[in-house]
């Protein structure tokens, strides 16, 4: 035996199993129980772990986030809680001081309900960092950003540019959104500086509790490029969590090319494996580019943007089901979730192979309405939440769709008690990774302040075990590893967090505060304070 973890207050996730130890070997749980029955299996070179009765969980698996993205904002400007205009100018000016060699400034973060009279930062305020210098600066979602004069010229945009469908773009304010992002053409990464990026973004994550992610990396550099970097990681051992890549595409030509490439790809791994293909059905609710059913209640010439008509993603994800290839759809609006529901439901129908299960799913899955969530159960549907939206959104959502349609967003605990497939995740970089405020925020209903005292729709608050469940044998189902991974179980991989305080009986007020002191992946301790 390998590894004995002891007396600790271990959460199998086996139904409702508590034990005190956990037998290590060959990077699985050979068993679990009380110390004298774990003890019996130690031999000469075990190494032995006392938890010092600290709580003890599978490993967290993020079930959509962004790898690269991360690992690239921290190489970049950040802005993120920047309370004024004039911070992000300061801020911006002293990034440019420390890196005066830079040819364009990519930064994001900044969130104009943050700012005073909930103005967005404008080309005009971009000036007046640079205007040498090209500028793109990201808000916090990444659908929409802000370029300066120069950015402009560099990518020879002019008043007379269109965007193209499914984005827009104000020549006069430098605001772009959605599809129109395309129109920067910029530098790609190259393979060893993605790999760099992926190590150190990694390594943040292990002392997070962090064994799994989900990950849609394609928008942020070649899909070959992405692919060969995380599967030489994979094969020299160096990875670190496992990776599911969900495979993120803008139209069918590109995944015809996709699907008909993946023979050629380098093996894939344990730790690395090509899930869903990812779309992206419409925009934010911060930035007013989610795609509603009615026009917006603070901006009423507005109902968002769709990134696809109807037609189009009835023909994307009928050819993904004809060639057995789940999706995962980016839905945040009600009328862009309606508009996916409908193209899935279309492709079961109507596809060949009528007894394939594909584990299609709905990513956010936000702004909806109770025959919305049906139709998910329904439809057999996975469902990938993100809890931690709540601390921004409780702030905006009835601004911005009305107190009767948000009364049935984020409707968490109405999802699972439908027997809808629940999954956790952050889509981080637009929230911390971190999965305890995660949590807080799925069994609170409140933003990280507390507020509202009493909760927001505290109904669809989750129980502290529903939360960890998802995040574990959730997400673990999200990659059909359901049988293999999420439990501490016989068998099961040896994936795991210790955390410095019991989550389950402590009060909900502080779960966030919670912190991991330990992070086990395959049986090798890869994370210890």
């Amino acid at each position: 035996m390998e590894l004995i973890l002891y007396n600790g207050i271990i959460h199998t996730m086996k139904d409702d199993e508590i034990v005190s130890a956990l037998a290590i070997d060959n990077g699985l749980i050979a068993a679990s129980g009380d110390d004298c029955e774990i003890f019996a299996l130690k031999t000469a070179n075990t190494k032995l772990v006392d938890l010092q009765r600290k709580l003890v969980i599978p490993g967290f698996n993020d079930s959509h986030m962004h790898i690269l993205a991360y690992g690239l904002n921290k190489r970049r400007l950040e802005v993120g809680g920047c309370k004024t205009i004039q911070e992000i100018i300061s801020k911006a000016r002293a990034y440019i001081e420390k890196n005066q060699k830079l040819k364009l400034i990519i930064g994001r973060g900044w969130n104009q309900d943050h700012l005073p009279g909930r103005l967005f930062p404008s080309k005009q305020d971009l000036d007046e960092i640079s205007r040498e210098i090209p500028l793109i600066l990201y808000r916090v979602c990444g659908h929409s950003a802000v370029i300066n004069t120069k950015a402009m010229e560099a990518f020879n945009i002019d008043e007379n540019t269109m965007p193209p469908l499914g984005g827009s773009f104000n020549f006069d304010t430098g605001l772009v959104c959605e599809a129109a992002l395309d129109l920067f053409q910029l530098p790609e990464l190259g393979h060893d500086e993605i790999k760099d990026i992926l190590v150190e973004a990694i390594a943040d994550m292990q002392k997070k509790g962090i064994t799994s992610a989900q990950s849609d990396d394609f928008g942020f550099a070649a899909h070959e490029e992405v692919i060969k970097a995380y599967s030489e990681l994979a094969a020299q051992g160096d990875l670190g969590i496992r990776i599911y890549q969900q495979n993120l595409f803008y139209n069918i030509e590109d995944i015809r090319v996709f699907l008909a490439k993946q023979a050629n790809f380098p093996q894939l791994t344990p730790f690395y494996k090509l899930g869903p293909i990812k779309l992206l059905s419409d925009g934010s609710l911060g930035a007013r580019t989610a795609f509603l059913s009615c026009s917006y209640k603070d901006d009423s010439t507005n109902t968002g943007i769709a990134c696809f008509t109807q037609a189009e993603l009835d023909e994307i994800v009928n050819y993904c089901q004809e060639n057995s290839q789940a999706v995962a759809i980016h839905c945040i609006g009600d009328a862009a979730l309606a508009r996916a529901l409908n193209s899935i439901e279309k492709a079961v129908k109507s596809c060949k192979a009528r007894g394939l299960h594909l584990r299609h799913g709905i990513v956010h899955c936000q702004i909806s309405d109770l025959p919305l969530l049906n139709k998910l159960k329904d439809l057999n549907l996975l469902a990938y939440i993100q809890p931690i939206f709540l601390d921004y959104d409780i702030h905006i959502v009835e601004e911005r769709v009305g107190q009767e349609l948000a009364k049935t967003s984020y409707n968490f605990k109405t999802l699972l008690d439908l027997g809808v497939h629940v999954s956790l995740g952050t889509d981080c970089p637009v929230e911390s990774f971190d999965p305890l405020p995660n949590i807080y925020c799925a069994v609170t209903r409140k933003d990280l302040q507390g507020f509202p005292i009493e909760g927001f729709n505290a109904s669809q608050a989750l129980k502290v075990h529903e939360a960890v469940y998802c995040y574990t044998v959730g997400s673990a189902y999200c990659s059909q590893e359901e049988n293999f991974k999420g439990q501490l179980a016989k068998g099961f991989l040896a994936d795991l967090a210790v955390l410095d305080r019991d989550i389950f009986t402590i009060s909900a007020e502080e779960i966030k505060d919670a912190r991991v002191v330990m992070t086990i992946v395959g049986g090798k301790i890869v994370y210890s304070v």
